[in-house]
């Protein structure tokens, strides 16, 4: 009953050419995954995250062709993410298959050009007939100004703190006619 609705307003309202594209869902499908701000992907769940589907948006992303992470067994995802993260993200992932869930981790990737890019992963496990977990889907995204802004707010805050801690001046802050904020001097002064 849906698909004949849908195809009636298609009929109704769109010229013969613009039906048939939209009835093209491979190239509605490969138009939505080039448009995208990141990377759609699809890799085994093994040790190097073999990809076996990458987006156009590779390059952009990691500054290696999609074809080097398709055909090459030196890159990988495992290898270019950073040395410090490679064990969180693997636990990450492996929790969600565990529980057959979706994921969403946070890592670090040293780019093509040698620069440290912050990426966000989404994805989720898919399985073969044997109810086995086979591969790993998922996109990726650059959040690097992101993080960059985080780590400069909080080293912001860092600073502040210890200013407002560690001054010989007593130091107070009121929210309206109450002090929500006295450093140690003040106390002592």
């Amino acid at each position: 009953m849906f698909q004949q609705t849908k195809k009636a307003a298609l009929q109704k309202h769109l010229s013969s050419t613009l039906r048939d594209r939209i009835e093209d869902s491979e190239r509605m499908l490969n138009a939505l995954i080039n448009n995208l701000d990141g990377m759609v992907y699809c890799c085994l769940y093994d040790s190097k995250w073999t990809m076996v589907f990458i987006g156009h948006s590779c390059e952009q992303l990691t500054g290696y062709a999609a074809e080097v992470f398709l055909t090459e067994t030196l890159i990988s995802l495992e290898a270019i993410t950073h040395r410090d993260d490679r064990k969180a993200v693997r636990e990450v992932i492996d929790q969600a298959v565990a529980k057959g869930q979706k994921f969403v981790t946070e890592f670090r990737i040293i780019h093509a050009d040698g620069q440290v890019r912050w990426l966000s992963e989404r994805g989720c496990p898919l399985y073969n007939d044997s109810g086995e977990v086979e591969a790993i889907e998922g996109f990726l995204q650059d959040i690097t100004r992101q993080k960059l802004s985080e780590i400069a707010a909080h080293e912001a805050e860092e600073r502040y703190r210890s200013i407002f801690e560690n001054t010989a001046e007593g130091i107070y802050q009121t929210l309206y006619v109450s002090f929500c904020q006295i450093n140690v001097r003040f106390v002592v002064v």
